[in-house]
């Protein structure tokens, strides 16, 4: 005798222990209803039957232990808490007879199946089979009878068939129930709710049933999918805790004895109906190949045509006379015009259930509140018709507009949303096109009106502009209006981003894809940056998000509006990524950026937001803060957000005021807490009366400062303004002239008169446009040109660009910035410089360029008295000071170097001074004791020429 046989003998309640452990204590037998809890919430009427049965999940119930089950892969068949048989491959009965029998109840069944609904005849012929395949071919007593997969439209009739054939099939007592058990997988969306599902499969697959329904799998978590799998192709499924039965579901009782425990999940050999509106790949995507294997019929419901639809509207409204009858007592009369009228809204989201509600709610609930608040005669006549697109009913000598006896919900926010929307600063152009949706909506509700066809404009959008325009509250407002409208059922805005759709791993993505879009059908799904939803043709998950993406857009195409926000390039290269991406999109509305006086405006409704008021003297100050900051172009840090870091950085600054003042204004943020400071007039004669010789410049300059001075006075005015006058320049002279130095004042000059935004100066040569392989300059330049933009781009040696060949890239440079600076116009002024001759040269060998810089200006080489003066200048700046035999030397050198045909003035004058205070340190050297006018002085034996 073993040891454990010596303990079962001495402790039979080890016995006891063992087999409840394997077992529970009462071993249930298969469809055994009596003790199962088949908790059904809801129940569906369908034929006049109570033949669905919808499993609902309590969703507050906390007595389900949340420690997910889990399938164990090895010894699935053991501890099976149902009776478990020995598995046998059910042999059909093939003799002529019973064959024959058979054949002839299910030849009947599609007659009464054919009888009881419109169309589908190939559907129902299918249909039949797929019930009648487990008699004919056999069938494993352990699985599933069959599995079967219907794909067909929402409310296309898919659940009323499958009730309708079990009735059948109980009333020729081929089934011993006529219940079907459905189970809604889109009430289990979260692994949290894994539990619950198995309490509700548990009563599903115990209940006094043959068929078991599964629809919205795409809604599902994918824990849900698994047991599904595995039930469908092995039977069983094995839970890696034990349960037991109580009045609201299962409990896990791992370690405790309880009587009547759970331990695995049998098909108990049901019908298994997968119902769909999804293509056969994503099924297949979704639950593995594995089970589409143990699949036996796929079949698919026809789209019903138009004279169906109207045979199925009929039956509608028949119904609808028998409850005027019965419950109205009145005498309903109808044309066919209503039956057109109400099959014109048949929508595939939401199938024939939706023109059921329709006639419901707009014919059937006007008539009862008329009934209600009138004294109409018994079986008053009521005829219902159409006039003007409108559903009217005919009362003895009066004619009611049915919509206007129970007022819309949505009718009273319409206005509100419109003046909401006309509040809203600025964007006149998206206002503009919001306002056209109701005008086209109108139309084509009166196109249709006419018997002309309809047009379903499609409301997918692209919002492209800079961050802060308001378009994430521009895609809330255009929820609300489109739910308003009726377009949209919830009007609810579901924003995300890249991150909350795109996986970490293959063929995660599609289904977070999928989960985003469901949660915003109804409303608007609003995807901002969706440029970076994929990025390249490489972005395999990027790819996958967007073709997801694009299928749930069609297939929910009545029912959701999908909103892409961007930049506008950005946005441009993005729709290249998918080809259906562009055709889905054709609605692009750009966002323009604000004007200063816009942000103003904004400005004073951000700090009422936040408790403050701005005081009157910082209105032109702001203003002129915001049209400074208030780039042009690819912006990150404008418009809104500029104006928001304006006022919280004032409030901050007004916080620190305030500790150190007694003051009552705590809610007003004045001139001191914007931290503007008072600037004092730019004088230019200053500015130029410090440089020296180059008096043609100065001319020009003065004279360039008194014309803008005059336009802005006249524009101030309101007269006319000459704005075709260009302001690039030329600068045409030798090294040293003080080119750049005289670019830098004009910067001064265009900024203080209002020409240009700021008084930066962008420096650049050739080495700075021209890049060393293909494609890539057209790149440096428009950076370049970028950084130079509301400055001045100083562009020295411009020559080079043209001495480089034919195939040389510096034409591209030129190429590129000639575009560009023509569409900036008014926000950069370009100056070239260069030798006069070269400078020539290039702008005769270029048209486009010659007549883009029509301001040349000469600079002249300095003259002797005025290198010297340059010198004197130079070498005090350094803490020296030059002798007079020095100044003399000094002349006497630049009288001579001045001579040559490309003398460096400036630069000449540095490199001379340079080497002398280099020469005075070494004559210095050889002496210690040394005074402070000797350590100063440039004597003329440290000049030197070379």
């Amino acid at each position: 005798m073993s040891f454990k046989e010596l303990m079962k003998f001495l402790f039979p309640e080890y016995q006891v222990i063992e087999s409840i452990k394997n077992d529970g204590v009462i071993k249930r037998k298969k469809n055994e209803d009596s003790s199962s809890p088949n908790k059904v919430l809801n129940r569906v009427q369908l034929n006049n039957n109570h033949d669905l049965s919808i499993q609902t999940s309590n969703k507050d119930n906390d007595t389900i232990n949340n420690n997910q089950p889990e399938t164990e892969n090895s010894d699935i068949q053991q501890n099976i808490d149902i009776q478990q048989n020995t598995t046998t491959q059910q042999i059909a009965d093939n003799s002529e007879e019973k064959n024959n029998d058979i054949s002839t109840i299910f030849n009947e069944v599609k007659e009464d199946l054919k009888n009881n609904f419109i169309g589908q005849e190939k559907y129902f012929n299918s249909l039949c089979i797929a019930f009648k395949r487990p008699f004919i071919t056999g069938y494993n007593d352990e699985k599933p009878r069959n599995v079967i997969i219907i794909q067909g439209h929402e409310s296309s009739g898919k659940q009323s068939s499958i009730c309708c054939i079990a009735k059948c099939l109980k009333e020729r007592k081929i089934f011993t129930y006529r219940k079907v058990k459905l189970l809604d997988l889109s009430l289990y969306q979260t692994a949290s709710e894994f539990e619950l599902f198995l309490s509700d499969l548990y009563s599903a697959l115990y209940s006094k049933s043959h068929v078991l329904i599964f629809e919205n799998f795409h809604k599902c978590h994918s824990s849900i999918i698994n047991v599904i799998q595995t039930l469908a192709t092995t039977g069983n499924y094995k839970l890696k805790a034990r349960y037991a039965e109580t009045e609201y579901g299962l409990v896990e009782t791992t370690g405790g004895l309880v009587e009547d425990t759970v331990s695995g999940l049998s098909s108990n050999n049901m019908y298994f109906v997968i119902l769909s509106d999804r293509e056969e790949k994503e099924i297949q995507n979704i639950f593995g190949l594995n089970f589409m294997k143990c699949v036996g019929d796929y079949l698919h419901m026809d789209s019903y045509t138009e004279d169906e639809l109207k045979k199925l509207v009929e039956f509608d409204m028949n119904d609808l006379v028998y409850n005027g009858k019965e419950n109205l007592s009145i005498e309903i009369t109808y044309d066919n015009k209503v039956i057109s009228y109400v099959v014109s809204r048949f929508k595939i989201s939401t199938g024939i259930a939706g023109m059921t509600t329709f006639i419901d709610s707009e014919i059937y609930k006007p008539l009862a509140e008329l009934k209600l608040n009138n004294n109409y005669e018994y079986m008053q006549t009521v005829g219902i018709s159409i006039k003007d697109e409108k559903i009217v009913a005919s009362i003895a000598d009066e004619t009611i507009q049915l919509d206007m006896v129970i007022p819309k919900i949505d009718s009273y926010g319409l206005e509100e949303i419109k003046n909401e929307l006309e509040q809203v600063i600025g964007i006149q152009s998206v206002k503009k096109y919001i306002s056209s949706l109701e005008n086209n909506l109108q139309i084509q509700k009166l196109r249709e009106s006419k018997g002309l066809k309809v047009s379903d404009i499609s409301m997918h959008m692209i919002f492209t502009g800079n961050p802060g325009t308001g378009k994430t509250m521009i895609a809330r407002m255009v929820a609300k209006y489109l739910k308003a409208l009726g377009i949209l059922s919830e009007g609810q805005l579901r924003e995300v981003t890249r991150a909350d759709m795109v996986g970490e791993y293959v063929g995660q993505t599609a289904r977070i894809t999928n989960d985003v879009i469901q949660s915003a059908i109804g409303g608007v799904l609003f995807i901002d940056e969706a440029y970076s939803l994929c990025r390249d043709k490489n972005d395999s998950y990027g790819l996958e998000a967007v073709d997801a993406l694009v299928k749930g857009i069609e297939d929910n195409r009545d029912d959701l509006v999908v909103i892409l926000a961007g930049y506008q390039e950005e946005m441009e290269e993005f729709l290249k990524v998918n080809s259906g991406l562009k055709s889905r999109f054709p609605n692009i509305i750009c966002f323009e950026d604000y004007t200063a006086d816009e942000m103003y405006d904004i400005s004073q409704l951000t700090a009422s937001s936040k408790g403050y008021k701005i005081s009157e003297d910082c209105k032109e100050p702001l203003i002129k803060l915001f049209d400074q900051k208030q780039t042009k172009g690819k912006n990150d840090s404008g418009n809104g957000r500029l104006v928001r870091n304006v006022i919280e950085s004032a409030i901050l600054n007004q916080s620190k005021r305030l500790l150190n003042s007694n003051t009552d204004e705590m809610d007003v943020l004045n001139y001191e807490d914007f931290g503007f400071q008072n600037n004092s007039t730019y004088d230019l004669e200053d500015s130029l009366s410090k440089i020296i010789g180059l008096d043609t410049v100065k001319e020009y300059i003065n004279s360039l400062n008194a014309r803008l001075k005059i336009q802005n006075e006249r524009k101030k005015l309101g007269l006319i303004v000459d704005s075709t006058q260009t302001l690039h320049m030329v600068f045409k002279g030798n090294p040293g002239t003080g080119k750049t130095m005289i670019a830098r004042v004009i910067a001064d000059v265009l900024y203080h008169i209002g020409v240009i935004k700021t008084n930066k100066l962008v420096e650049t040569d050739r080495s700075g446009l021209v890049a060393g392989y293909v494609g890539q300059t057209a790149i440096k330049t428009r950076e370049k040109i970028l950084e130079a933009l509301d400055g001045v781009l100083f562009i020295d040696e411009a020559y080079s660009l043209s001495q480089g060949g034919e195939n040389d890239y510096g034409k591209e440079a030129i190429d590129t910035l000639v575009k560009l600076m023509d569409d900036n116009r008014d926000r950069i002024v370009v100056i070239l410089a260069g030798y006069s001759d070269d400078m020539d040269s290039f702008l005769s060998i270029n048209a486009g360029l010659k007549s883009r810089f029509p301001n040349i200006i000469e600079f002249e080489d300095y003259s002797a008295e005025q290198l010297v003066k340059i010198s004197e200048l130079l070498v005090e700046s350094k803490g020296y000071e030059l002798s007079l035999a020095a100044k003399d030397k000094l002349y006497d050198i630049f009288s001579q170097a001045r001579q040559e045909a490309r003398f460096g003035n400036g630069r000449y004058v540095r490199n001379l001074i340079e080497r002398a205070i280099n020469n005075q340190s070494v004559r210095l050297s050889k002496d210690t004791n040394l005074t402070k006018e000797e350590l100063i002085a440039i004597e003329d034996t440290d000049i030197e020429k070379r």
